[in-house]
């Protein structure tokens, strides 16, 4: 039991469970209390820059799992979403399956949230193992898993019954500095407006799912598996054991402080308020750009390059780059009312990395039916060098962004907060 095991025989019995030595980093993290406005968050944390851009896919959008002719899921899209993409540094590489340049629209989704109000993240775990391709058109790779999930289905359950219904892919990236295609491992985490979650991981070839309204499911970061980042919960103060909340960047770590935190995060009526409240949660899983990349326990860490929040109530959309003092967002609502989703009408991008950008940008996509060279960059295998003033910019985009929001709230004019507006899940 890990209660009763020293902190270095816990770390040999995860080594002894395949944890890989350099795992990168991210977060995601639920509220879906009973009676409160459902609310997730996300940071999109690596060792270099995706020069990630946001994307509007309409209904109607022919797509395929990217897996290859006799291999690959088909589908139509039914619903319209908007997606974080790395199609930026994606696009320029090839498919090892294909033998194709990877899709700049149709591949690349890191997360994805659509009209119906259905979300999935895509974070990394490194430990993945995927099942082996068939040859039945009923592979989906990781990189349009996003865009299956968000595509074809309105709520959680919808989505899982439809991942068991593929197969996962793991498709390599070949590039001039993987000339035979690096494979990432990743796991997903889905969340709908009822607050329904899931989380699904692969694991020696096959998926394990995890699906409930449960805290034990709202919360994500990377290795370990699920299973194992619970267990370790135990080992402190708050959840049964001895030791004191952590407070060091490492996978496990940012899981144990992000379930403490979610467990007294004041209660709301307010989405805009809980989306702030949540937004100082996920910030404390965020790494400020420059920190030490390795620590004692063997990990790899990457620093913080965007945090993204999903107002499930009001269906709006916030993303800020953590290079930049501004936070953005997008209103699905609109997006549907002025039939920016509407089958027919081509894909829509936008640079949200642009420092002159702030508030709703949801009129500021551009059409575009190809990829645009101004949004493609080279791949980058760097890990970024420090920068003296790091610390002071992800703690400035973190309070700037909470004025964003502050300001968005008093602009409403809604009924003021009520406490008490659920009990506790976990």
């Amino acid at each position: 039991h890990p209660t009763s095991l020293s902190t270095m025989a816990w770390l040999w019995l995860l080594t002894a469970f395949g944890i890989a030595q350099h795992t990168q980093a991210c977060s995601r993290v639920l509220v879906n209390k009973k009676g409160c406005p459902v609310v997730s968050a996300r940071t999109m944390d690596w060792a270099y820059s995706f020069h990630d851009n946001l994307q509007i896919n309409p209904r109607g959008s022919v797509m395929d799992g990217g897996a290859g002719e006799d291999y690959s899921k088909k589908w139509v899209s039914k619903y319209g979403s908007v997606s974080a993409t790395v199609n930026s540094w994606l696009s320029p590489q090839t498919n090892n399956l294909t033998g194709s340049k990877f899709d700049f629209f149709k591949d690349g989704a890191s997360e994805a949230v659509n009209e119906m109000g259905l979300a999935a993240h895509i974070l990394y775990l490194e430990t993945s193992t995927y099942p082996a391709l068939i040859k039945k058109p009923v592979g989906v790779t990781y990189m349009r898993m996003a865009r299956y999930l968000v595509d074809n289905f309105a709520s959680v359950s919808e989505a899982v019954a439809g991942l068991r219904d593929v197969r996962m892919v793991g498709v390599g990236m070949i590039s001039d500095a993987h000339p035979t295609g690096a494979v990432m491992g990743i796991h997903v985490a889905l969340e709908d407006a009822s607050g329904d979650s899931a989380i699904a991981e692969f694991v020696d070839g096959r998926m394990n799912l995890y699906h409930g309204r449960s805290q034990n499911y709202s919360v994500m970061t990377n290795d370990p598996a699920l299973p194992l980042q619970l267990q370790n919960l135990k080992r402190y103060a708050s959840f049964g054991g001895k030791e004191p909340l952590p407070g060091d960047t490492t996978s496990m770590d940012r899981f144990v402080r992000m379930t403490y935190f979610l467990e007294y995060l004041p209660e709301s009526h307010d989405s805009t308020a809980v989306a702030g409240n949540l937004r100082s949660v996920i910030m404390e899983a965020a790494v400020p750009q420059g920190a030490p990349d390795h620590e004692s326990s063997g990990y790899a860490v990457s620093p913080t390059w965007y945090v993204s929040i999903m107002d499930f109530q009001e269906m709006i959309y916030y993303w800020s780059w953590t290079l930049n003092p501004n936070v953005i967002w997008v209103d699905l609502k609109s997006l549907q009312r002025e039939g920016s989703f509407a089958s027919g009408k081509p894909y829509s991008l936008l640079n949200p990395r642009d420092s002159a950008l702030a508030g709703d940008v949801g009129s500021m996509f551009q059409p575009s039916l190809e990829a645009p060279s101004a949004l493609l960059a080279r791949t980058s295998l760097v890990w970024p060098g420090s920068s003296p003033g790091s610390l002071a910019i992800i703690l400035g985009s973190a309070i700037v962004a909470a004025g964003f929001i502050i300001q968005r709230l008093s602009l409403r004019r809604r009924v003021p907060s009520v406490q008490g507006c659920g009990e506790s899940l976990l």
